[in-house]
């Protein structure tokens, strides 16, 4: 039995209590709705949506006979929204049976939503519902050979509330009569779905993504799009139809324009204009909603916003989905998972990143069914920060600003390192023959390349892309950063066998975080390559201790004297130091190894190490000898029985970690 105390409890737990309670006091006037809004199961969704959307209250006030639907708030398929739409619109008419239908669908996913559903499964049914509204509406206005595709979060089947819907009209073919057809079809449609009534409207439908943009064409046959994306696209044109997804209509034609448009947006061979370009929009992205005072407060395109997590994903897959057909995926997070399964993004990246992006998704979708208006920014004052807070489980508006700030902070930092990864333009140029596909070829390439036995090479090679590891997956696609070293080596056949050596201790060690680390910098397996090229005893230093392949990256994090000696060598082979700041380095990396040996000693008197000659001048090289003398405080000959027993133990010490000390510049 419905209580005052269980009434009151109840709304409590709304994002605002008071909100709840004249939304219900409104939508329960109506006698069948009060019935409903009474059930113990029913009244907790109700005070949650109802004490947050406005828009949710506004629909049920205006059909009180819909509030049933808050009875059954689970997830509907494809198959029965379409029968669902399918009676509004027998009931309703056309115009006014999608918007019900719309409105309806999207009070009942944001009841599902506010009470924790998935952001995943909360974008696809918004997506099914959208698919639902263009499908009725092309029945009886177009005719065959016509398709809906939609692009951006449409195509990605993963809309929001509010979404512009980007659509492209294609049609199978051309001539001037069936140009008109298809050109009338199209605007009846948008105006079917877009044009308000008192129902509202169905979807935002925008075609400005179209060919000549607000001045082309509605419509355009699959003859003139291939022609007008091969010769005519720019790069963001290109980028854009990575979401391309047939959506309505005749869905062969559909799926034959997303076919011909793969190679155009996945390129054999991609130019690194390109690269640059995809930076280029997003900077002038930027820079406009910085200058409207809006980075710090818009969820989409702020800083570490939405689009940071887009636009980072849609680059990586332009740049590599040439080459991997599986990355040709337009939904973002299933790209993301992708791209981190398959060895392009660390894993731990990719699992911060999908993160973060839901979060970001959620706050959107917050900000949206409100009043089921179009907007991304956060609210200025307090009160509606708390009411956002609360949906989101947050306690008020201050830890919802730390989260928003933490979780922008993350997507920031992951969207600068993947965005601008170092060497991301060697990734473009000619497709590379891929070991286990075209033997042959591979061969020949590594022929050329210099390798004295390719056939050997390539037995080599083959198994350190070994796709059943994740190394493998890893080392397959940064393997043109790596490329070049080999190839340049004294003996590149020796250098690739080492680079085997070095894979197979990463392999045995069974850390994920060592060969993700060549893949979050592509300058860790350049420099990787470098040093196995140039060098047996980093090779032995690595093989030995595979998580030294981590100094690598550089930052001064090395485990040890070693690992921060094989960053030098892998600096140094990589030609990023010059000959004096390369005796700075090695001289940094011998204080240490004197450092440790002398506390390893365990001096029980005062004693200090002096470097002389090329360690104390600071320009040691690889074969130099650690000139040493040593001073000791302390008096008589047991003093300088027992400084002579520390100073040799150092001096061995010095051995054992490989280097070569020499005391003889010493006094007598």
């Amino acid at each position: 039995m419905l209580t005052p105390e269980v009434m009151g409890r109840t709304l409590a737990e709304a994002p605002d209590p008071e909100l709840a309670r004249l939304a219900i006091a409104r939508v329960g006037e109506d006698p069948g709705a009060r019935r409903v809004l009474a059930r113990e199961d029913v009244l907790p969704i109700a005070a949650r949506l109802m004490g947050f959307s406005i828009a949710a209250t506004d629909f049920l006030v205006a059909h009180p006979e819909e509030s049933t639907l808050l009875e059954d708030v689970g997830v509907r398929s494809a198959d029965q929204l379409d029968a669902e739409l399918a009676a509004d619109v027998a009931r309703l008419g056309l115009a006014d049976g999608l918007r019900v239908f719309r409105r309806r669908a999207m009070v009942r996913v944001a009841a599902r939503d506010l009470t924790g559903a998935p952001v995943e499964e909360v974008v696809e049914e918004i997506t099914t519902v959208a698919d639902a509204c263009f499908a009725h509406a092309c029945r009886g206005v177009a005719a065959g050979g016509f398709a809906v595709i939609g692009l951006g979060k449409l195509g990605g089947a993963e809309l929001n509330y509010a979404s512009d819907v980007d659509v492209l009209f294609v049609t199978e073919g051309g001539g001037a009569e069936g140009h008109g057809r298809t050109e009338r079809a199209a605007a009846e449609i948008i105006r079917l779905l877009s044009a308000p009534t008192s129902e509202g409207i169905a979807l935002r439908v925008d075609p400005t993504l179209r060919p000549g943009g607000r001045g082309g064409a509605l419509a355009r046959s699959l003859a003139a799009m291939g022609e007008y994306y091969a010769s005519q696209a720019l790069t963001w044109e290109r980028q854009a139809l990575i979401k391309a997804r047939p959506v309505a209509g005749d869905l062969g034609v559909g799926r034959a324009f997303v076919d011909l448009v793969a190679p155009l947006v996945y390129r054999e061979e991609l130019s690194p204009h390109a690269i640059e370009e995809v930076r280029r929009v997003k900077v002038r992205l930027e820079e406009y909603v910085r200058a409207r005072g809006k980075a710090g407060v818009e969820v989409k395109r702020g800083w570490g916003g939405i689009r940071d997590v887009e636009f980072a994903v849609q680059l990586l897959q332009i740049v590599h989905g040439g080459r991997d057909a599986r990355l040709r995926q337009p939904n973002t997070l299933r790209a993301l998972s992708v791209l981190a399964a398959e060895g392009y993004v660390a894993e731990d990246d990719a699992e911060a990143l999908a993160g973060a992006y839901r979060f970001l998704r959620r706050v959107e979708h917050r900000l949206q069914m409100v009043r089921d208006l179009q907007t991304h920014e956060l609210p200025g004052d307090r009160a509606s920060l708390a009411r956002l807070a609360r949906s989101l489980d947050l306690d008020g508006p201050d830890e919802l600003k730390a989260e928003y700030s933490r979780q922008t902070s993350l997507v920031r930092g992951l969207h600068e390192r993947l965005f601008y990864r170092p060497l991301l333009e060697a990734f473009a140029g000619p497709t590379v023959p891929r070991p286990g596909v075209d033997r042959a070829a591979t061969e020949e390439l590594l022929a050329g390349l210099g390798f004295r036995q390719p056939g050997s090479a390539y037995a080599v090679l083959d198994r350190l892309v070994d796709p059943s590891t994740r190394l493998g997956k890893v080392l397959a696609h940064v393997f043109p950063v790596m490329a070049p070293a080999l190839a340049l080596a004294s003996n590149p056949d020796a250098a690739l066998v080492r680079l085997e050596r070095v894979a197979e201790a990463l392999t045995a060690s069974g850390e994920r975080g060592l060969p993700d680390a060549l893949v979050s910098d592509p300058g860790v397996a350049k420099r990787l390559a470098h040093a196995v090229s140039a060098s047996s005893f980093a090779t032995d230093l690595l093989a030995a201790r595979p998580q030294r392949v981590l100094a690598l990256a550089g930052g001064g994090g090395a485990v040890d004297a070693e690992a921060a000696l094989v960053e030098v060598v892998g600096r140094y082979a990589a030609r990023e130091l010059a000959p004096r700041e390369t005796g700075r380095e090695l001289t940094t990396v011998a204080d240490r190894v004197v450092h440790e040996a002398l506390a390893s000693a365990g001096p029980d008197l005062p004693i200090a190490a002096i470097g002389l000659g090329k360690l104390g001048a600071e320009e040691l090289n690889f074969a130099s000898d650690l000139d040493l003398v040593f001073v000791y405080e302390g008096e008589g000959p047991k003093d300088l029985r027992r400084a002579g027993e520390i100073c040799e133990r150092v001096l061995q010490g010095i051995r054992d970690a490989g280097w070569e000390p020499d005391a003889d510049l010493r006094p007598e």
